[in-house]
């Protein structure tokens, strides 16, 4: 709870890819909580889409941390490096569960 950061989520059956930032949360431990209570999806369209489909789990998804960033920087700041990594990853529609 005491960083922020941009992390990536991985189907380790179809290679599906979603990255997401914790603005407004309370830090990384807190974000990753509200995966745990949804069942993985974290309350993501693509993310619930893609759990939803056919032959789809939770237990197939791996989380990673892609970059630390501070508790000082604003919103803004941690948007911005979040689509830094959606665009290095190709992790928006159609290759990804990104829908933004």
């Amino acid at each position: 709870s005491s960083v922020n950061a941009v992390y990536l989520i991985v189907d380790t059956k179809t290679g599906n890819r979603y990255v997401g930032s914790t603005y407004g949360y309370d830090g990384l431990l807190g974000r990753w909580s509200v995966y745990v209570s949804t069942g993985g999806h974290g309350n993501n369209k693509g993310m619930i889409s893609h759990l939803k489909s056919a032959d789809h789990s939770c237990h197939d998804l791996q989380f990673s941390v892609l970059q630390v960033l501070s508790k000082s920087l604003s919103d803004h700041q941690i948007i911005d490096a979040e689509t830094l990594w959606k665009k290095k990853l190709l992790t928006c529609e159609p290759f990804g569960m990104n829908h933004n």
